[in-house]
């Protein structure tokens, strides 16, 4: 009897193609990296963007990438006297701290109050937001969901052949 059990993908290949799925993205977002990090050396760049794979019991659970603070301002295109009004970028700020107290008398609640935010009247608007993060793990996800099925479906067919194993009667 010839054995028809499929090659199946084992623990180590599945956690080395997600560290490569990793670092294949954090390289693709290292390159949308803001125009102002091009001066960074190098060893700064390492730093603006990083990837690494956590395992559990051997077997990669989760993939997580850090980057620099200001990134996130980058991304939204605010900072510095810009502001994000809904999905547009505003010349603003916070209130200031008699404006906060003002809005307290007026009966607004603390919460009401974070979220308020004085705009100036419109001018010419310098920033634009970059997305240059969640595009590319928009776009690989789907790469990385392939792995993690073909993985995940290999251990459910493993499973299913070891109980089908124990289920048949073979004559000798």
């Amino acid at each position: 009897m010839t054995n028809t059990t499929p090659n199946l993908i084992k623990e180590e290949e599945f956690n080395r193609e997600v560290k490569e799925w990793s670092i294949r993205t954090r390289n693709k977002i290292r390159r949308n990296a803001p125009i102002g990090t091009d001066s960074l050396s190098d060893e700064e760049k390492l730093i603006f963007t990083q990837s690494s794979v956590r395992k559990k019991y051997g077997t990669t659970n989760k993939v997580q990438f850090s980057f620099a603070r200001h990134g996130v301002f980058v991304h939204y295109g605010v900072g510095r006297g810009y502001i994000r009004e809904g999905n547009q970028v505003k010349r603003g700020r916070k209130l200031n701290m008699s404006e906060r107290l003002n809005a307290l008398k007026s009966g607004k609640t603390e919460k009401e109050i974070q979220k308020m935010k004085h705009t100036y009247a419109a001018g010419t608007i310098k920033r634009t937001p970059v997305d240059w993060f969640d595009v590319e793990i928009k776009t690989g996800i789907a790469q990385l969901a392939d792995i993690a099925q073909n993985f995940y479906g290999d251990k459910v067919l493993d499973n299913m052949l070891i109980q089908m194993d124990k289920a048949l009667i073979e004559k000798k």
